[in-house]
């Protein structure tokens, strides 16, 4: 699995690790994720790749639909972090 955005800079948003075609979303907006859980999946080099997410949150905006073709650094869609309670 591709576990996108990673990074500090790239919190909140995940993109496409390469140019292909989305295939499917696993999740809707307004969907609460757990790190790790299946966000989507991208087809490259007829290869499916599934995106995870890298951090709990939820999902607030998916930027593209089944069957478009994306290109390597466009991001596929937005989740805002959960705040950890303790």
């Amino acid at each position: 699995m591709a576990h996108v955005g990673e990074d500090s800079a790239a919190v909140g948003s995940l993109k496409s690790p390469m140019p292909g075609q989305v295939v499917a979303f696993k999740v809707a907006v307004g969907d609460n994720v757990k790190q790790g859980e299946a966000l989507a999946v991208i087809e490259a080099m007829k290869i499916e790749h599934t995106i995870s997410a890298p951090t709990d949150g939820v999902v607030a905006e998916l930027l593209f639909a089944p069957g478009d073709l994306v290109a390597d650094g466009d991001e596929l869609l937005r989740i805002d972090a959960v705040a950890n309670e303790a």
